[in-house]
């Protein structure tokens, strides 16, 4: 599983506000509307498609309660 914490380029501590203000630049950034070129925007909406993943992620592991170290743990090998 790919970090979600990594994508958005939080910290595990990373409070609810700081996720969200990560998720809304990466969107602003990579939305699919600001490019012209069909490559460009078949990216971004990969992009897009993995920014909404790991920020769905998230909240549901908060919501859940379950730890973001279990991320940390899989990227320590």
């Amino acid at each position: 599983m790919t970090d979600p914490y990594q994508i958005l380029g939080v910290d595990y501590r990373a409070n609810e506000k700081q996720i969200k203000n990560a998720y809304k630049k990466m969107v602003k950034e990579n939305h699919p509307d600001r490019f012209q070129d069909p490559v460009e925007i078949e990216m971004a909406n990969e992009r897009m498609t993995e920014i909404n993943a790991a920020f769905d992620q998230i909240m549901e592991d908060r919501r859940l309660g379950i730890s973001p170290q279990k991320y940390a743990q899989q990227t320590a090998y």
